[in-house]
């Protein structure tokens, strides 16, 4: 099985301001859920996908590179931001030479594509931008998701 990851890069974002005090104990429950997960179906899972973007892309390769399941970078296109992952990742990808308005869209469907599975960090408030799109991508492509928003 081949997974991909996407979700929110800023998920404090979709907190109210009395709820953000408890946001580090929600997102520790998150990764926690999200190890138990990959855990479970580790013998199972060829390698993953991250878009090695900040917030859940990178949660979700920290929790692989912990369990020692292989990772694959999508990079949208080249910038430090992401080369940093080089080292770190399996295989890196560039999906465009260089920046352009679609990049990240490309890389994202890239990433599905090549999947079997999404592993979202989607609000469940959340009805436009990135994780949405990808989210409801995979839907189209009949691939299945699984949130791990709680």
């Amino acid at each position: 099985m081949i997974l991909c990851a996407t979700g929110h890069r800023d998920p404090m974002l979709f907190f109210t301001k009395d709820s953000r005090k408890n946001f580090d104990v929600w997102l520790e429950q998150v990764k926690f859920d999200l190890s138990s997960w990959l855990s479970e179906y580790k013998n199972n899972i060829e390698y993953t996908i991250s878009g090695l973007a900040q917030g859940w892309d990178t949660i979700f390769l920290e929790e692989c590179v912990k369990l020692n399941i292989p990772v694959h970078g999508y990079a949208p296109y080249p910038g430090s931001q992401y080369e940093q992952f080089k080292n770190i990742v399996k295989e890196y990808k560039l999906i465009s030479p260089k920046y352009h308005k679609r990049c990240f869209f490309d890389r994202d469907e890239a990433m599905v594509n090549a999947s079997d599975m999404v592993l979202a960090l989607l609000a469940p408030t959340a009805t436009k931008g990135g994780t949405f799109y990808t989210r409801n991508y995979a839907l189209d492509k009949r691939k299945p998701v699984a949130n791990f928003w709680i």
